[in-house]
């Protein structure tokens, strides 16, 4: 993806960091990225679903 959509994988970057600064404390997220990929995503993923949505919604889109 981020070879076909650089573009639109850099902005669901900006945005997914952008929320996560906003919604953890540092020390929490430090402990977050600590632990196991499945549990950082049960843990993550809820924080910024509109940016995972934009995401998946903008690659679908035709050209």
């Amino acid at each position: 993806m981020i070879v076909k959509y650089p573009d639109l994988t850099k902005e669901y970057c900006k945005c997914s960091t952008a929320k996560i600064q906003a919604e953890l404390p540092q020390a929490e997220y430090i402990e977050i990225i600590k632990i196991g990929i499945e549990e950082q995503k049960q843990k993550l993923l809820p924080v910024f679903p509109s940016c995972l949505s934009d995401y998946q919604n903008n690659v679908k889109k035709p050209n």
